[in-house]
């Protein structure tokens, strides 16, 4: 279960690491006292199950290391001019560049989740069991697997 904090201002929220999590207005953003506003987008693969009904979360997405960067040129962060540290692409400035640098990966598919409903306002469950390779779902919530022809479950040997 997640907490979130009220904090001035009102509409900032704390993660579970203590740091603001959600800005609506870079008024607020201190970069002193929040760090470096650094920005980056990651890719979640998809595909499509067998019988085209549903999508699935592929496994490169949740093989454990981060995601990767949509960045055009493989880039893990995205530097504007929005940090109010006064830095902008076109003026280097020590402490932002050293921020930049200080980035050694993008999240993972479990970080992201609970990023995710952090910034969303939901509670997440670890679920109890084996879980089927092919649909991602336990026996107990579905006891027939969508992604198989006679609907069983691909569950690894305990």
């Amino acid at each position: 279960m997640t907490t979130t904090h009220d904090v001035t201002p009102a509409h900032a929220q704390l993660d579970r690491n203590g740091a603001s999590h959600s800005f609506h207005d870079l008024d607020d953003y201190d970069a002193d006292k929040h760090g470096h506003y650094l920005e980056g987008a990651c890719v979640v693969y998809l595909r499509r199950n067998s019988a085209n009904t549903a999508w699935l979360i592929d496994g490169p997405t949740t093989d454990g290391y981060g995601l990767d960067t949509s960045h055009p040129e493989g880039d893990l962060v995205f530097d504007t001019d929005e940090c109010p540290c006064g830095h902008t692409p076109r003026e280097n400035e020590a402490k932002h560049v050293a921020a930049v640098d200080a980035v050694q990966s993008l999240p993972n598919a479990d970080e992201l989740v609970h990023l995710l409903a952090d910034a969303l306002g939901y509670e997440l469950r670890k679920i109890d069991g084996p879980v089927c390779r092919s649909c991602g779902r336990t026996e107990p919530q579905d006891d027939s697997c969508a992604d198989d022809l006679y609907g069983r479950h691909d569950v690894p040997a305990a």
